[in-house]
């Protein structure tokens, strides 16, 4: 199972309900390929020294429309950026 980490500054209900349904997208698309987890920088600062943020174009690649929108979305609506841990070799 992939790791796909969400790292806000701040969580907020809004946020969280749009995690909410990327989640169920990633669900239905992938099934249990993806767990979502989100890390809020204010309460966990430390975690961006030791974690590798970036997004892997072959994740893009493999996704429906949809799901591209709604990281989109997170990006530019609220302060995050996106990861992934993945269980393969990169």
């Amino acid at each position: 199972m992939d790791i796909l980490k969400i790292y806000a500054l701040g969580i907020n209900q809004q946020l969280q309900k749009e995690i909410d349904e990327l989640e169920s997208l990633l669900k239905d698309e992938f099934n249990d390929k993806y767990y979502i987890m989100t890390i809020d920088l204010l309460q966990n600062p430390l975690l961006t020294g030791k974690d590798k943020i970036y997004m892997p174009p072959i994740l893009l690649d493999n996704i429906s429309p949809l799901i591209k929108m709604n990281l989109d979305n997170l990006m530019k609506n609220h302060k995050v950026l996106i990861g992934i841990d993945s269980n393969d070799s990169l």
